[in-house]
């Protein structure tokens, strides 16, 4: 995640217009990152110098050397920070333009590439090798017009985190065989219960496996991934909100410490070894300060005892009051008939709220706990700041694109089991910038 001012939550959670992407992406131009290609970076200057009001275009030409020159950065800090206010994509100082003139000019100067990509897996390729002085222009048609994603997501485009095949894909890992019958119309039998637990079938070697089935299947269309709960009710997970929650973690726990909280007092673990369920208070996001989702976890792993306790994520539930977590819980799951119920949704703010209650138990470490890479992160950014979209530009077309990283990635190139530096991921909002974070 990028800001300019973390400090700033309008500024910080917001959906960048393209108008805004194509301000960053020129100032970004201006980095010593791009230097190969002098041109080019006099170019996206002399851009900047027409796009702004400023009374002296040589202020452009100062912050040229600024990004290049840390030392100057130090002595100079006011006025270099005043220059990165009055360049900021939101500020004033930007003309005011037509943002379909401005987009066509910006494609004639080459600011804006046009994506070649004919399916969902180039595109992602052509984000991957994308430079971040440049936006993604495509026009790919990326949901099915007959799915209809906000009601159901059918098996074909979901992955059980407790199904057969990404348990089996966990065991050639860890070296045993599954026999067929440990698995009874879809349920794990006891024994096969226990040999899991023996294993350490945790939920980061779950979405290991889970991840490792997903790209064995490249023509799947992935939506979500689901862990089936005890009761038979389903859990839905999706990789933009494992990445977005622990954003949202590292943001309120640097600078809004102190805000998020449980209902009933001090998180302990003694609390979460005998309360089967806890509220937690989460900062919010896109809101002003002082405003929070609740989050309800039901059965939380002990994070303390992972050896014994590696399968109760199976069973652990999660309800956010956010809009987005209660429309979720509004769809069911019809096949023939039976009724899948009671859906839930690991959000944001869920991933959030479990990684403040084991950051609270000083278990952040824990085997239960899985973290997103800095190339995860820069890929997120990547589609949230230098793509866009012309049909479709939602949440939903969102989820499908790191979908499809997921698909076609190594697990270790996104995932990690330890906790990732807070400053990769909450970045200035310039590449060049991120060497004195």
């Amino acid at each position: 995640m990028r800001s300019s001012n973390f400090r700033n939550l309008r500024t910080t959670y917001h959906h960048p217009s393209l108008t805004w992407k194509i301000r960053r992406a020129l100032v970004e131009g201006i980095g010593p990152s791009y230097d190969k290609d002098r041109d080019e970076v006099g170019r996206y200057g002399r851009l900047v110098v027409a796009h702004t009001h400023f009374e002296k275009p040589e202020r452009v030409r100062m912050l040229y050397r600024f990004f290049r020159d840390q030392s100057r950065q130090e002595t100079q800090r006011e006025f270099f920070q005043t220059l990165l206010i009055q360049v900021d994509p939101t500020a004033g100082l930007w003309r005011d333009e037509n943002a379909q003139t401005l987009e066509q000019e910006m494609k004639k100067e080459g600011v804006i590439v046009a994506s070649s990509a004919s399916n969902l897996a180039d595109l992602v390729q052509e984000l991957i090798d994308l430079p971040e002085n440049k936006i993604l222009h495509s026009s790919l048609q990326l949901m099915d017009p007959e799915e209809d994603y906000a009601k159901r997501i059918s098996e074909s485009r979901r992955i059980k985190l407790n199904g057969a095949r990404v348990i089996r894909n966990f065991a050639s890992r860890a070296g045993f065989t599954v026999p067929q019958d440990e698995f009874i119309s879809g349920a794990i039998s006891e024994r096969l219960y226990e040999l899991l637990k023996e294993k350490g079938y945790s939920f980061p070697e779950g979405l290991h496996s889970g991840c490792d089935v997903a790209r064995s299947r490249p023509n799947m269309e992935l939506v979500a991934l689901v862990v089936i709960r005890p009761d038979g009710n389903p859990t839905y997970i999706f990789p933009k909100d494992l990445l977005e929650g622990t954003e949202l973690f590292y943001e309120f726990n640097k600078y809004r410490s102190g805000q998020a909280h449980m209902e009933d007092g001090l998180v302990t673990s003694e609390v979460f070894k005998y309360h089967g369920e806890n509220t937690i208070f989460i900062p919010r996001r896109y809101s002003k300060r002082g405003e929070f989702d609740k989050v309800i976890i039901k059965y939380m792993p002990q994070l303390d005892r992972p050896r014994d306790m590696f399968l109760e994520w199976f069973g652990t539930e999660l309800i956010c009051d956010c809009h987005y977590s209660r429309d979720f819980r509004n769809r069911e799951d019809r096949t023939g008939p039976k009724m899948l119920r009671y859906a839930r949704v690991c959000d944001a703010h869920a991933r959030a709220a479990l990684l403040w209650v084991s950051s609270e138990l000083g278990q952040l470490e824990s085997p239960h706990m899985v973290y997103p890479t800095a190339e995860a992160i820069r890929l997120l950014d990547k589609i949230r700041y230098n793509w866009h979209n012309a049909k479709e530009s939602g949440e939903g077309a969102f989820n499908l694109v790191v979908n499809k990283a997921i698909q076609m990635l190594e697990y270790q190139r996104l995932f990690q089991g330890k906790p990732i530096d807070s400053n990769l991921v909450l970045k200035p909002l310039y590449t060049c910038l991120e060497r004195a974070a």
